[in-house]
């Protein structure tokens, strides 16, 4: 009921035309779906497949299987401008990374000056990437530091509206209390059993903001919205992928994390039916079981391609972590504001207190761009750069420079496959095989089988995306692949023990669950022309 009082002061206009709910479940693959299905971890979702009329497919992610590529893709049907989590350009000289709201504002940009369709257009965005056209922006990480008046003054209805009640904030803290807790009890768990778990000490923390925090704002906001007849609603919900990364996407510790992002979902749903709105409940990419290179070779991936380079050069060590520890701590940011307006400087204190250790143990990503050697890890995927060389490099130049140094690293034993720009083309080599292109990506030469390994996704789907990442002046002189140790297992990068970006495993399969039935296997970016239809 308070819902409601409070919608009417929202400012959409009702309309005739048909409304859109897309839920985004982050990095949840097709398999994992289906395991918690049936271990009814999400009743709500499986009450809905077999009484509601919905439907499960999987799909597939294309690359770099990453949040960032796909919600570009789903929310502008714009496909190659993003290159991994990380990536480098030479002529700018410039360090892109997720993990700066400032990259994520200027690629969303770019998007917007193609001027294509949005699919949020006029709607709202919660927790996302980027905002896809919306109206209203809430824990959006491109517009985290926007500045536009009128854009402010919309956002902050919401954020009155959340932080005023009492419901909310009651349980709110009760599951922040929870979520802790488990956090707590999981980490000593692991320790005590010495099972792997990436090292972070701001973990706890992030959990609780991605768990509850974003999880009660992005859905308590959808309810509103729906009240109010917002055209289209893009939602998404982070924790499964939170954890996943921390200790892997098949452990019972990522997978129990959706059973209250099924709560959540079971609440839209409702509301759904009951405002009219058509439903797309999806994960933008999987994620696969991974290994850090670290711990089988004992060195970053950096250090182990200068040691082969033969030069001496100090390594970057700061790649790690993800957008939502930024997001975390502005949405904490805009909270101690809006207390201390609303003269609450004693709650706001308390926050600021208990939340101290996450503020200052979350450090801002550098690189230093005169090294000789640059590596853009993004999990299971890494842009190299060879900086000795201005412009990007050709095979011929790297190995002329660095004593053959290629095949040293193709056919690493951490590496599933790499991609290098020829004179006319490109090559594609690993420890099975080689494809020799065109710069069209039409293969004029192949020896072995290069993707033994990569199974369920075709050939011209895999070249296609592969593709997508390698053409372009800021594509690393060398794209890395880790290497795939099992079915659902694949080297990472980063320190990380669930992982996507790459290729193999579940990383490449996320699901969609809708009404509409599908007459074809379908990628990441049919999703876009599917929204809108």
């Amino acid at each position: 009921m308070r819902n409601d009082i409070n919608a009417r002061l929202i400012g959409f206009r009702n309309s005739m035309e048909t409304k859109k709910l897309l839920i985004q479940v982050d990095g949840v693959p097709y398999e994992i779906i289906n395991k918690a299905l049936k271990k009814r971890y999400m009743p709500n979702l499986k009450r809905s497949l077999k009484y509601s009329g919905y439907k499960l497919f999987p799909f597939y992610s294309e690359l770099p299987s990453n949040t960032p590529a796909a919600q570009m893709k789903i929310m502008y049907g714009i496909s190659g401008l993003i290159k991994g989590f990380r990536w480098y350009s030479k002529s700018e000289k410039r360090h892109y990374t997720f993990k700066d709201t400032i990259t994520a504002k200027y690629w969303e940009e770019k998007a917007i000056n193609k001027h294509k369709k949005m699919v949020v257009k006029d709607g709202a965005s919660y927790v996302n990437m980027f905002s896809g056209g919306a109206k209203r922006n809430i824990l959006i990480f491109s517009r985290m530091l926007d500045t536009n008046i009128s854009m402010r003054v919309v956002n902050n209805v919401i954020w009155k509206f959340i932080f005023l009640n009492a419901d909310f904030i009651v349980r709110v803290t009760k599951d922040v209390i929870k979520e802790f807790i488990v956090e707590i009890y999981e980490h000593l768990k692991y320790k005590i059993k010495k099972r792997p778990q990436r090292p972070m000490n701001a973990f706890p923390y992030v959990r609780v903001g991605n768990n509850v925090f974003f999880k009660e704002i992005a859905t308590m906001g959808a309810i509103i919205e729906m009240n109010e007849m917002a055209p289209a609603i893009y939602l998404t919900y982070t924790g499964y992928d939170e954890v996943a990364h921390q200790r892997g996407p098949e452990t019972k510790e990522a997978i129990s994390t959706l059973r209250s992002i099924d709560r959540s979902i079971g609440k839209l749903l409702k509301m759904a039916q009951k405002k009219g709105y058509e439903v797309f409940i999806f994960s933008d990419h999987g994620q696969s079981s991974t290994t850090p290179f670290k711990d089988i070779f004992h060195k970053e991936l950096e250090e182990e391609i200068i040691s082969l380079a033969g030069i001496k050069e100090s390594v970057n060590t700061t790649q790690n972590g993800s957008t939502r520890d930024i997001m975390f701590l502005c949405a904490l940011k805009k909270l101690f504001g809006l207390l201390i307006r609303l003269g609450k400087k004693v709650t706001a204190g308390i926050i600021k207190k208990v939340f101290k250790k996450s503020i200052y143990g979350l450090k801002k990503e550098k690189i230093d761009i005169a090294r000789k050697i640059i590596a853009e890890n993004s999990g299971p995927l890494s842009h190299i750069y060879f900086n000795e060389i201005e412009k990007r490099a050709y095979l011929e130049e790297i190995n002329e420079i660095y004593n053959d140094i290629t095949d040293k690293i193709l056919l690493h034993k951490g590496i599933e496959f790499g991609v290098v720009k020829l004179k006319d083309g490109f090559l594609l080599k690993g420890r099975f095989g080689e494809i020799i292109t065109n710069n069209f990506f039409d293969i004029k030469e192949e020896k072995g089988d290069i993707f033994q390994n990569i199974v369920d996704i075709e050939k011209e789907l895999l070249l296609n995306s592969i593709k997508e990442i390698a053409t372009g002046d800021d594509s690393g002189d060398l794209i890395l692949f880790g290497a795939i140790l099992s079915k659902n297992r694949c080297v990472n990068f980063e320190i990380q023990y669930g992982g996507h970006g790459g290729i193999g495993g579940m990383q490449n399969k996320p699901f969609i669950m809708m009404k509409r039935d599908l007459d074809k296997d379908i990628s990441i970016s049919d999703l876009y022309s599917l929204f809108q239809s």
